[in-house]
Formats: C-alpha cells, structure tokens, sequence
C-alpha cells in the first residue's frame, strides 16, 4: 500500500521508465522540461480510497543530499540547486567517469566527461529536478 501510494502522488510530473535486458526500473520527478503541453485529468465517477499507511515523498530542498551509487551506472533526479557540473559532483571528485542526459527537446544523448576532452561535453550545468545518469568507478557518496 505505501509502496503504491509513493507511486501515484500527485505531485510527480513525469515518470520514465527503462528496460535492460529483463531488468526494468522507474524514476518519478518534479520537474517537467520536456516542453509538452500539461496532461489535464479527468474526473472520475467512482470514489476514490487515499492510503495513509506511509507519508507522501517530498521533493528533497537540495542541502544536506547524501545519495549512495554504486560502482557503474546510477539514475539519479538531482535534488540540489542548478550550478556547474563540477560544483555538483566535488564531493565525487577522481570517482565520476561521466555523466548523462537526455534531452527531449532535441532527441540527443549530451554527455559531460570530466577527464575528456572538452569537445566531448556537451553540457556543463546539472539542474534542480533534472534526470542524470552518473558513471562511477567505485561504490562511493555523493554529497551535495
């Protein structure tokens, strides 16, 4: 029930959902930057039960984040403040491999490797509410 209640709060604009092999995941967000007009909800004729098990997620206020990833590749919805990458990930500082997002608007990977080349990156702002995928080389903290 609380599982299912974090799932349906109304508060989450976007979902996304991906596939591996036969392994599925979900991330829920806050922030819709895809540019698509707002879905509008229509009203329902039957009565709807609120679970009140578990309290409702709410979006972290950016300070004081202490985010676990595990060696490899990471989906994360950054939580803190919209800054430089490098200012974002300091406390990963010699771990990140790099970091990517998708962008909707134009339908492209944009990727940001902190020991490649600069023509390489090509995004160099981590924004509140954004969606990232963060490579890194060991088990470590991610502190922000």
């Amino acid at each position: 029930a609380g599982h299912k209640q974090n799932i349906l709060y109304p508060t989450y604009k976007v979902i996304g959902i991906g596939q591996h092999g036969s392994a599925w995941t979900t991330d829920f967000g806050f922030v819709d930057d895809s540019g698509a007009a707002p879905a509008t909800a229509k009203p329902t004729s039957t009565a709807t039960r609120v679970p009140t098990a578990t309290p409702s997620p709410t979006p972290p206020a950016g300070a004081g984040i202490n985010l676990k990833l595990s060696a490899g590749m990471n989906l994360v919805t950054y939580a803190g403040e919209t800054q430089p990458v490098t200012a974002a990930l300091r406390s990963l500082q010699g771990y990140v491999e790099a970091v990517y997002r998708w962008d909707a608007v134009d339908g492209i990977w944009e990727k940001y490797a902190p020991n490649g080349p600069g023509y390489v990156n090509s995004f160099a702002i981590l924004q509140a509410g954004g969606v990232y995928y963060i490579q890194v080389s060991a088990n470590v903290a991610w502190a922000y």
